[in-house]
């Protein structure tokens, strides 16, 4: 009795124990199979791209070919399409209007970018959206509009650099009520979007921003500030030289190089410090104000 039951947990364990490797051994496969379908995605997509769209030809139309609609009709091979495109996009296409050809007019896309959009998954909603403005899909641009104070950081950073890709500079509207601050990578990430889609400064807007009391958010707008060379708020700058924020203040100790102070800014600037130096002592500070205040004396 005893040996039969010894017989058959070893034939238990046995079977178990082939269950494990037959399990691992479909999981190596299919993964092999999975890394030799993106390879050769890959090279079919840059083959396609390449002789369809480089620089030297001329885009007479936007076609989606037969079998790439294949692979973007699934959510996980829409992944893979969406990387490669991204990551060879400044490579080969001619212009960055142009360059989303392959998604920006299919339906199909921006359904399945819409179903993780509204997913409960903070990974899919923030993939989607990075998908999104990177390949120029603005069809669900409401949908992420809702997104901009999400609790999860990665989604609403995501869903801030994309108001930027689409908006433009009216998305600074919101930075006076922005919940959460934004970090340094978001703010380069705001700031280059900007520069690379709409390079002419907007002041409208702009005055908009800078009401923003978040010292993230007016961290930001030095940055913008410096980017686009803008010498008319000389007056923020010199504000926020003598913040209370650490970060804020360097930064504008950074852009102070690069302003061009007028009598007005130069008094403007000396009162603040004369304040400042009531409360505060920065030798940093110090070395950087005092020879430019008595060569303007």
């Amino acid at each position: 009795m005893l040996e039969q039951q010894l017989i058959q947990l070893i034939f238990l364990l046995l079977l178990i124990l082939g269950g494990l490797w037959l399990s691992i051994g479909y999981s190596l496969l299919r993964r092999r199979y999975r890394v030799k379908r993106k390879k050769q995605l890959k090279e079919q997509v840059i083959q396609y791209v390449s002789i369809n769209y480089t620089k030297s030809l001329p885009i007479s139309k936007f076609v989606v070919p037969h079998w790439l609609q294949g692979y973007i009709k699934k959510s996980r091979d829409l992944r893979d399409v969406a990387n490669i495109i991204i990551n060879i996009k400044d490579f080969f296409i001619t212009d960055r209007d142009t360059w989303s050809f392959l998604f920006a007019t299919d339906v199909t896309v921006a359904k399945e970018l819409k179903a993780d959009i509204k997913s409960n998954n903070w990974y899919k909603k923030s993939r989607a959206i990075w998908i999104s403005y990177e390949l120029d899909i603005d069809q669900n641009l409401d949908l992420i509009a809702k997104l901009n104070s999400h609790k999860h950081i990665l989604v609403r950073r995501e869903a801030q650099i994309a108001l930027v890709r689409f908006l433009g500079w009216k998305s600074l509207r919101i930075l006076p009520y922005v919940k959460f601050p934004i970090s340094l990578w978001q703010q380069i990430r705001i700031v280059e979007k900007l520069h690379q889609y709409y390079p002419k400064f907007d002041d409208t807007f702009f005055k908009k921003a800078i009401q923003a009391e978040s010292p993230s958010s007016r961290e930001l707008c030095l940055r913008i500030i410096r980017r686009f060379h803008v010498q008319n708020y000389n007056w923020y700058a010199i504000q926020e030289l003598f913040s209370e924020h650490k970060y804020v203040a360097n930064m504008a100790l950074e852009l102070l190089d690069e302003l061009s102070f007028d009598e007005d800014d130069l008094k403007l600037l000396g009162q603040h410090y004369q304040a400042y130096k009531l409360r505060a002592n920065n030798v940093v500070l110090d070395q950087k104000l005092t020879p430019l205040l008595q060569a303007n004396n």
